[in-house]
């Protein structure tokens, strides 16, 4: 039964130093990667600081002893890493408001003009009341025979219940430990996903990355699938285990992709990736099959805009390209095409 939170309030200037000394931590890899937010929004949020308030943030209470026996404590945010990270890098100075009304401080009554400012060029009074701004956190402490991932998971479905959270990051919530760490470390660490594929920032913001990732893996582990859509892929992966040896196997695709791409990435995009990961799995040569992709990338980019709508690939990326019909016909037409 999940028990009710432990609460605490800290001020903003006392956040930002422990987020400096990894008190605090955004770990978890249900959380989406930071600065998901447009510059407005993260404005809206600093005026919110000095106007009104920002909601309660969440986390997971990990404890250890030091070497001189002292209990050590960190936090590892599940809901409100976007809110944390963006008042953070505010007070580093990385970034500047946008035009805001100006403010009418609760300290002195007087009224500051903060639009396009960065922190260090606010007045030092409005600096002040920014860093003194406490927020409510409230988390649960993990107990030694309490299970982790259960415990995170059912916090998660409980704090998003009836948010807008898209089906596809759903579908991460449902795989297991080793999944989630994998799909994290593949959309901050690896080349592919954090230099080359294409994602649009409504991708980005609807987790079509993870999906993508979650996708290939369903393709090298052979698992059977309806189709790809978020709702049938969360179905799959809260049912089965994923082998790490899957995994594994799956980065090895994403390092022929991106090596394949790294001077020629215009082609690289959340469809053709998966496609992409299954020929190169049942590749038994991964630099002839690179030749070949590229051969035809060439080739697509030679076709005029009306005969790439007729080639064998992209006829299956258009309308209903998450049917387990088109997601066959369109990874056996990359094959077929790179093979003749």
């Amino acid at each position: 039964m999940l028990k009710r939170p432990n609460e605490t309030s800290w001020s903003v200037k006392q956040i930002c130093k422990m987020i400096q000394k990894e008190i605090i931590t955004f770990e978890n890899p249900l959380q989406r990667p930071a600065d998901q937010w447009k510059l407005e929004d993260k404005s809206l949020l600093i005026d919110s600081l000095l106007r009104m308030y920002v909601p309660d943030i969440f986390a997971i209470q990990f404890s250890t002893e030091n070497e001189e026996g002292r209990k050590i404590s960190t936090y590892d945010i599940i809901d409100g890493k976007q809110r944390l990270t963006t008042i953070s890098s505010y007070i580093n100075d990385e970034w500047e408001l946008t035009e805001l009304e100006p403010i009418q401080l609760e300290s002195t009554n007087e009224f500051h003009n903060i639009s396009c400012k960065k922190f260090s060029q606010l007045p030092e009074e409005v600096q002040e009341e920014i860093q003194g701004h406490t927020l409510d956190l409230k988390f649960w402490e993990l107990e030694d025979d309490e299970d982790e991932e259960n415990l995170i998971k059912e916090i998660f479905y409980r704090l998003n219940n009836g948010k807008g959270m898209s089906r596809e990051h759903l579908a991460l919530v449902s795989a297991g430990k080793n999944v989630q760490l994998f799909v994290h470390r593949m959309l901050t660490e690896h080349k592919l996903f954090t230099e080359i594929a294409h994602f649009a920032e409504s991708s980005v913001k609807k987790s079509d990355r993870e999906m993508t990732v979650m996708q290939s893996i369903l393709l090298v582990s052979g698992l059977d699938y309806p189709s790809f859509v978020a709702k049938d892929v969360e179905k799959i992966f809260s049912e089965n285990e994923i082998a790490d040896a899957i995994l594994a196997q799956t980065e090895q695709e994403f390092n022929a992709i991106a090596l394949t791409f790294k001077n020629h990435d215009r082609f690289v995009s959340k469809l053709s990736i998966s496609a992409m990961v299954y020929m190169f799995s049942k590749s038994s040569n991964k630099t002839n099959s690179s030749v070949k992709l590229l051969e035809y990338v060439n080739y697509l980019n030679s076709l005029k805009p009306n005969e790439r709508k007729a080639d064998k690939y992209r006829k299956h990326t258009g309308a209903g390209s998450t049917k387990k019909d088109s997601v066959v016909k369109r990874i056996n037409a990359m094959v077929e095409i790179c093979n003749q």
